[in-house]
């Protein structure tokens, strides 16, 4: 039987999830409702682009982060020109909407309305 030592376990928490700095293997963020765990050692530059970065050279993306919980974020009121992702929560016209697609809002909620 394998031997089982929690103490193997080196995670840091790092906090919330900030653009240009560098993170190493097991660092884990807070971003947008969820924590992260980060699999290889780079420096952040946008999250999208974290988790989809291809090496020169290569053709598949190597991932910085993997979701180590999935979690809900409230935002606030609903802006124009933001970027929402699934699992984020915002108030507008007086309901609650949880966002379901991955955009960045028009001018007007309603545009943009097939994505909560």
């Amino acid at each position: 039987m394998a031997e089982f030592r929690i103490s193997r376990f080196r995670y840091t928490w790092e906090g919330n999830w900030t653009t240009a700095v560098t993170y190493n293997r097991d660092d884990i963020v807070y971003y947008r409702g969820s924590a992260w765990v980060c699999i290889r050692q780079h420096t952040s530059s946008t999250f999208n682009a974290d988790l989809t970065f291809i090496p020169s050279g290569q053709t598949l993306a190597t991932p910085a982060w993997v979701k180590m919980s999935e979690g809900k974020a409230f935002l606030g009121p609903w802006t124009s020109n933001t970027l929402y992702e699934p699992n984020n929560l915002l108030v507008h016209g007086g309901n609650l909407y949880a966002c379901i697609v991955s955009h960045t809002s028009s001018t007007f909620f309603n545009t943009n309305i097939n994505n909560w």
